[in-house]
């Protein structure tokens, strides 16, 4: 609402002003009436009103010199509409009002009408003026968080599409490009890596969280800056910072203070947690991809760590140990054997082989990365050399156990229960391939099992050689296939002794048989009774 300040020496004429509009209506609150302009001056003073309605005439500052002083001394950020209230004797001090820029003036006896008019004239002028200025904030704005992305480009392009050539650029083409100025000498990399020790298709952690994060960041670490960048991506949140001296302490101190501010936002999801590697700080932004690999090492060698917030490389060193020292040939081959198998308890035991040779080597980040990037790897070549189309699988989604995880238990367990369970899935789906021509078969069997039907016939209603079907039908079935078809056949000769008065040489042929004596003795032999005689019992 729109604050009005009411000031005439006349009581009447101030009760008369108050009482001739709805105010609310009118989106405005009247906030005070005075009798003399020196009140009038401390209120505006003090509450900072939006309008005021005031005499000309007044004991201790009259409206003139009412103006004059608050345009003169106070600067509220924001326009105060003056509205004079003269009479025709002062006319002359109306005009002086009007060259001082009030809004209007009122010529005693107020009418509503007029007054009204005026303050409607007054509230379509704020509303434009805040529009506009509204306009120009959300513009600057605008036009900040524009610069902003340009500049977080540079680093996006780093990350994402490693264009490591950006970094032996002339500072001009990189203020062209990117419109940042690395005015200081001195370059740290930085990454917030959020394990959610869950892993979704959609996590939500990761849209509440790391923009909090960011910004947390920016708070605490923009100042000592003389260059800030700073990009969500993925599951981390990843800044760069440039500054005139090496910082690097003041900026690890603020890091970990840090620590108690995420831990607030963090406990909305208590299974999260998040760890801060901090790459090298390099004197040249040639040299910047030197902290950036340092950075990812010194995640990679979270495993030896596992109750620390923040991480630098120390260049510890490897070890002689290799990927392939841990996942040998011939343990690979194992692996390729049991997929094509499906011999999930054996590709259970293979893995867990391997991860427990690897746990002697916990302080060997990039080795315990290099072996579960080679264990996905061949686990896809195998599932996609012999798995149908249907259990087609992905390196980037068995790889989000290492980026979602955070203990080494948890990756190697997950992947390995993951990989198993894809291979069940896909025995399931090749039982389902195996059952599907039985089904066919039988399909078959009942729509003609009163007609001639031979095994050969069959199998090539289905497209399978005669021989493999066979083997295949009794594997899934328990029968052999003739053994099938008279079963078919005497069910259907019962249904029809009890359902008919069809003679039993009438009902031989319509189940399939032209000799009655031979279905006779099959049916005798399969029920214990003969065709009459479970007629009589059953009808």
């Amino acid at each position: 609402m729109l604050k009005v300040l009411i000031a005439d020496d006349e009581i009447k004429v101030s009760q008369l002003v108050f009482h001739l509009i709805h105010w609310e209506e009118l989106g405005m609150e009247v906030i005070g009436i005075v009798n003399d302009g020196v009140k009038a001056y401390e209120i505006i003073v003090e509450k900072q009103p939006d309008i005021v309605i005031t005499d000309i005439r007044m004991p201790g500052m009259d409206g003139i010199e009412l103006v004059e002083k608050t345009i003169r001394e106070l600067e509220f950020g924001k326009k105060v509409f003056f509205v004079i209230i003269s009479g025709y004797s002062q006319f002359e001090y109306a005009q002086q009002a009007v060259k001082l820029g009030v809004e209007d003036y009122l010529l005693k006896p107020i009418k509503k009408k007029e007054l009204g008019a005026v303050l409607h004239k007054i509230l379509e002028k704020h509303n434009a003026t805040a529009n506009a200025l509204e306009e120009k904030e959300n513009l600057r704005n605008h036009l900040q968080m524009t610069q902003q992305k340009v500049k977080n480009s540079f680093l996006s392009e780093l990350v994402d599409n490693y264009r490591q050539s950006m970094l032996m650029m002339d500072g001009e083409d990189i203020y062209r490009e990117f419109e940042c100025r690395f005015s200081g000498k001195y370059f740290t990399h930085v990454v917030v890596h959020l394990f959610t020790n869950t892993v979704m298709e959609d996590n939500e952690e990761y849209g509440f969280l790391l923009p909090k994060i960011q910004k947390m960041m920016r708070e605490r670490l923009e100042k000592y800056c003389s260059e800030w960048m700073s990009i969500v991506h993925d599951e981390e949140v990843i800044c760069l910072f440039n500054s005139a001296e090496d910082r690097r302490e003041e900026f690890i101190g603020q890091l970990y203070r840090l620590k108690v501010d995420i831990s607030n936002i963090k406990a909305l999801f208590p299974g999260s947690r998040v760890v801060i590697s901090v790459g090298r700080t390099v004197d040249q932004l040639e040299r910047y991809g030197e902290s950036m690999s340092t950075a990812d090492k010194a995640m990679q060698n979270r495993f030896s760590k596992e109750k620390e917030f923040l991480l630098e490389d120390v260049g510890e060193a490897a070890g002689d140990m290799q990927t392939a020292d841990i996942v040998t040939m011939e343990r690979k081959k194992s692996l390729l054997r049991n997929i094509e198998l499906i011999d999930v308890e054996e590709f259970r035991a293979t893995l867990y082989k391997i991860k427990e040779k690897l746990s002697g080597y916990l302080n060997n980040g990039e080795l315990i990365y290099g072996v579960y990037r080679e264990l996905v790897e061949t686990f896809v070549l195998g599932v996609n050399n012999w798995f149908s189309s249907e259990v087609k699988i992905t390196s980037h989604k068995l790889m989000k156990g290492y980026l979602y995880l955070y203990g080494f238990d948890e990756v190697f367990d997950w992947l390995t229960d993951n990989c198993c369970k894809i291979l069940a899935q896909y025995a399931e789906v090749q039982k389902n391939q195996e059952i599907r021509p039985i089904r066919l078969a039988k399909q078959y069997i009942n729509e003609n099992y009163n007609k001639t039907i031979s095994l050969e016939n069959v199998s090539n209603h289905i497209g399978f050689n005669p021989a493999y079907f066979s083997s295949m039908f009794k594997k899934s079935t328990g029968q052999n296939f003739m053994d099938y078809v008279i079963e078919i056949r005497i069910l259907n000769a019962k249904n029809l002794l009890v359902q008919t008065n069809q003679d039993v040489a009438n009902i031989a042929a319509e189940v399939g048989y032209t000799d009655l004596k031979y279905f006779s003795r099959i049916f005798k032999k399969l029920t214990n009774l003969t065709p009459s005689e479970y007629r009589k019992l059953y009808s």
